[in-house]
C-alpha cells in the first residue's frame, strides 16, 4: 500500500462520515470509500487466517482449487484452519519483530487507542491525579515491573479509603486508572499512572504516595515520585502519549548506545514542556530537546504498554452525516487539527481519508464569523430549519446551499440570507 498525505478539502455537510466522541475530544473522519476491512482474524498470538481467501466451504468441497494446488506445490505441511461457519482457510504466521520500532504501524495504532482511551474517561481534569513512579536502580524486568505496580496500586486504594474531609468525614472516593508503562535511555522501566476519581480531590501529598511506592524496602529504596494535577491540560491523551515515543536529549549524548538508530540519522525536535517541582507544581515552562522515535527499540515485542481497571469506558463509533456530527459536537468546540491521507495499492484501489478533530475545552482567541463556530451554528441553524413545520428546503437540500458556498463562513451566512432562509442563527 502507497499511503501518503494530501491536502485537506472541506467536508460536505451531506457527506457520511465515521464521528468518534471522545470525552470532550470529538474524531471525524471522511472517506471517499468505506472499508470492507482486509479480512484477517486473529487465531492466537503467533497465527490468523484471512476470512476472504477460504479454501474449503462447510461441506468439505474446494472452492479454491488453485490456491490450494499453489499451496500444496510449495509445501505438502501446510496448516489449515476451520473456522465456526465451517469455512476451512489456510492459517498463516505473523512476522515476528525484535522490537517495537521495527511495527511502526503497530505503534501508530497503540498510541491511537490509548488516547482515545484517555480522553473517553478524563472529562473533567480537577478529577485526576497523574503519578509517575520510577526505579533509582537500573530496573529492566518487565515481571518485577508489574508486580510492584499491583501491590503498590492496593496500598493506594486503602489510602484513598481513609481520606476524610476539615470535619472528619470519609469522602468515599473511588477511582479508576489506566497506566502506562515506559522505558527510560537507560532500559530501566518508569510508570505513568492517571487516577480519575468519583469527585474533586484538591490535594494528595506526593510524600505519602513516596511512602507507598517504598513500602516493603528497608535498606534500599525502590525509587522516586511525582505527584501533580493536570488542570491546564486540554487534551490529556495528547499530552501523555507525545512522550512515550520520544527519549529526551541530555548533555549526555552516550545514550545513543541504547538505541537502534545511527547518529547521524537521529531527528531532533524541540517542544516547550511543563517544569515540575517534587510536589507537582509546575510554573514555568522549558525547551527541552527530544530524539523523535528513539524510545521505541526500547519496548519488547509483544508487550502492553498500557494497562486499565475494569470501570475505564471504551470509546465507540457510528457512521452519520457531518452536519449531524458538529450538531452533536455543538457550537462551543474548536476544530484544532485536519489532515488528509491517500491510500492506493498502485493499481486499482484507492481511498482518501479526511480527519478533523474538535476539541471542547480548547483555550483560544476565537475570531469572529470566520471560526469553525460558525460553520457548527449554520449546520445548526440548516437542521433547525429543515425540520421546522412547514420547510421548503429540506435537509439535504439546505446542505447542499451551503456547501455551494465559498469555505468562508462569512459567505455562507450572506447567501443564506439572500435565498431569503428564516433561520435563527
Amino acid at each position: 500500500m502507497i499511503v501518503q498525505n494530501v491536502e485537506a478539502k472541506k467536508i460536505k455537510f451531506n457527506r457520511f462520515v465515521k464521528f468518534t466522541p471522545q470525552g470532550n475530544i470529538f474524531e471525524i473522519m471522511a472517506y471517499d470509500h468505506k472499508s470492507s476491512g482486509n479480512g484477517i482474524i486473529k487465531i492466537d498470538r503467533d497465527h490468523y487466517y484471512n476470512s476472504k481467501e477460504p479454501l474449503f466451504n462447510a461441506d468439505g468441497e474446494c472452492i479454491d482449487y488453485p490456491q490450494y494446488q499453489s499451496l500444496s506445490g510449495k509445501s505438502s505441511r501446510f496448516e489449515l484452519h476451520t473456522a465456526e461457519n465451517g469455512y476451512t482457510y489456510h492459517m498463516k504466521k505473523y512476522n515476528s519483530t525484535q522490537n517495537r520500532a521495527q511495527g511502526p504501524n503497530e505503534i501508530r495504532k497503540t498510541f491511537k487507542r490509548l488516547r482515545a482511551l484517555i480522553n473517553t474517561n478524563v472529562t473533567d481534569t480537577r478529577k485526576c491525579k497523574f503519578i509517575t513512579l520510577t526505579y533509582a536502580e537500573n530496573m529492566t524486568d518487565s515481571k518485577q515491573l508489574m508486580k510492584d505496580l499491583s501491590s503498590f496500586n492496593k496500598r493506594f486504594k486503602r489510602y484513598i479509603s481513609t481520606l476524610t474531609d476539615s470535619h472528619g468525614r470519609n469522602l468515599n472516593l473511588t477511582y479508576e486508572y489506566i497506566s502506562v508503562v515506559e522505558p527510560q535511555a537507560r532500559g530501566a522501566w518508569h510508570a505513568h499512572i492517571i487516577y480519575i476519581f468519583n469527585k474533586q480531590i484538591k490535594f494528595i501529598d506526593n510524600n505519602v504516595v513516596y511512602s507507598l511506592w517504598n513500602s516493603g524496602r528497608s535498606e534500599t529504596k525502590r525509587g522516586f515520585t511525582t505527584t501533580r494535577k493536570i488542570d491546564n491540560v486540554d487534551n490529556v491523551g495528547a499530552y501523555l502519549t507525545a512522550y512515550l515515543a520520544d527519549i529526551e536529549v541530555t548533555d549526555d549524548m552516550s545514550q545513543t548506545q541504547y538505541l537502534n538508530v545511527e547518529s547521524n540519522k537521529l531527528q531532533i525536535k524541540e517542544m516547550s514542556v511543563p517544569d515540575y517541582d517534587r510536589y507537582g507544581s509546575c510554573s514555568v515552562k522549558k525547551k527541552k530537546k527530544f530524539i523523535k522515535g528513539g524510545r521505541l527499540s526500547l519496548y519488547p515485542p509483544g508487550f502492553h504498554i498500557y494497562r486499565c481497571s475494569r470501570g475505564i469506558k471504551r470509546p465507540s463509533s457510528k457512521y452519520c452525516l457531518y452536519g449531524d456530527a458538529l450538531l452533536e459536537i455543538g457550537s462551543e468546540a474548536v476544530r484544532t487539527f485536519s489532515k488528509a491521507v491517500s491510500i492506493s495499492d498502485g493499481d486499482n484501489y484507492s481511498n482518501t481519508l479526511t480527519y478533523e478533530f474538535y476539541n471542547k475545552k480548547k483555550r483560544i482567541k476565537r475570531k469572529s464569523k470566520n471560526t469553525v463556530t460558525s460553520e457548527i451554528k449554520i449546520a445548526e441553524c440548516a437542521s433547525d430549519y429543515a425540520s421546522s413545520p412547514h420547510p421548503c428546503l429540506s435537509w439535504n437540500e439546505a446542505s447542499q446551499i451551503i456547501n455551494t458556498a465559498n469555505e468562508n463562513s462569512f459567505l455562507i451566512l450572506q447567501e443564506l440570507e439572500q435565498r431569503q432562509l428564516k433561520m435563527r442563527c
